[in-house]
């Protein structure tokens, strides 16, 4: 599995997480708040996987972020992961808050509709779309 990229090893234990689950890609999407096209797409690698996609599927799964991450190659992300976790709320907080606006941006993306629309995307108080505070 090393020999593939991130995003394709992220796309490979996605599938193999949902088939270990038993469901079909309709019920995992569902499970994860998605459609069965989405996570026929987080499976196939072919776009990039959004931060909030793989917390959204933790969530659902109920298993950690970190468990996409290979222990041996992806040792940075891994890292990364760990500071986040020691960091106060407030700070998580703004990282999410970047995180969802740059979300926002990709599937603005990938709908073709350009910007977000968004005259000041700092001044909405953007909230993480999963739950678990990982």
């Amino acid at each position: 599995m090393s020999d593939l990229t991130l995003s394709g090893r992220i796309s490979l234990k996605i599938k193999m997480l949902r088939k270990s689950l038993g469901l079909s890609q309709d019920e995992f999407g569902a499970l994860c708040g998605f459609s069965r096209n989405k996570a026929q797409r987080l499976e196939k690698g072919g776009q990039g996987i959004l931060v909030s996609d793989l917390v959204d599927i933790a969530s659902a799964a109920k298993i950690e972020v970190a468990d996409f991450f290979d222990k041996d190659t992806d040792q940075e992300i891994l890292s990364l992961i760990a500071k986040y976790k020691k960091l106060p709320q407030e700070e998580k907080d703004r990282i999410w808050s970047i995180i969802n606006l740059y979300d926002l941006k990709q599937e603005s993306k990938e709908k073709g509709a350009g910007s977000s629309g968004l005259s000041d995307p700092f001044s909405s108080p953007f909230k993480h779309r999963g739950s678990t505070d990982s």
